[in-house]
């Protein structure tokens, strides 16, 4: 009875196509070079790629709906991070062999946000703010009201293997925790000027000198609302 049960849910989720988040994550396969339509049954506060080469990717959230068209090999992977607007998180694998080109998807869930408790990270004093976030994460520590994301990607260049380890993403900030490993026999000085992008209000180094072959810590601020700005 079990496997016939089984059976039906199986043919009941590929007749109707909906894709079922409730566990805050999903696999599904997208079609390369060609406009993909993912439905989601909330508003969408942000999203973002995370892969090797996110140049590969082109991304456009709008309201309840994100478009993807992956332009890269078709053999790439992806994750794709998605923050609700009530500040659910989710991460969607993505696999560009597939034939089906939009993708609605149900959530039963309840928000798990609550303002009161981020509320002692977002006061609005930023210097303040970054100090508690920072410590918070150096001290290994979950950011009280934020939602924490594992994403484990790593990035080469020619001087540093750079791992993005982990997202926590709250109200007004999202904060990035990286590792920076030197790669090369000599020593390298960190400099801000290196990864900044925009929104970034914060880099936090473990040290600015790395030996060669050593690894450090890097921790980014992001102020969201700068994010989705026009300037």
């Amino acid at each position: 009875m079990k496997r016939i049960l089984m059976a039906l849910t199986v043919m009941t989720v590929s007749i109707f196509g909906a894709v079922n988040i409730d566990s805050g994550k999903a696999s599904i396969s997208i079609i390369k070079d060609r406009a993909n339509i993912l439905n989601f049954p909330f508003l969408i506060d942000d999203a973002k790629i995370a892969t090797e080469d996110e140049s590969n990717y082109e991304i456009k959230a709008k309201r309840n709906s994100i478009v993807i068209i992956p332009t890269g090999a078709k053999s790439d992977r992806a994750d794709l991070i998605v923050w609700s607007a009530d500040q659910n998180t989710f991460v969607i694998s993505l696999k560009n062999n597939g034939k089906q080109q939009v993708f609605d998807f149900t959530y039963n869930g309840e928000s798990s946000f609550k303002n009161a408790k981020t509320a002692s990270y977002e006061t609005g004093r930023i210097d303040s703010d970054i100090k508690k976030i920072i410590k918070e994460v150096k001290l290994k520590h979950n950011i009280s009201g934020y939602s924490k994301v594992k994403i484990k990607r790593q990035f080469k260049t020619k001087t540093m293997l750079m791992q993005k380890d982990y997202i926590y993403n709250g109200s007004k900030y999202r904060v990035e925790e990286w590792y920076i490993k030197n790669r090369t026999p000599k020593k390298l000085f960190l400099d801000e000027a290196t990864f900044y992008t925009k929104g970034i209000i914060a880099i936090d180094f473990e040290q600015r000198e790395v030996k060669p072959r050593e690894t450090i810590k890097m921790i980014l601020i992001i102020n969201k609302a700068s994010l989705t700005s026009k300037e």
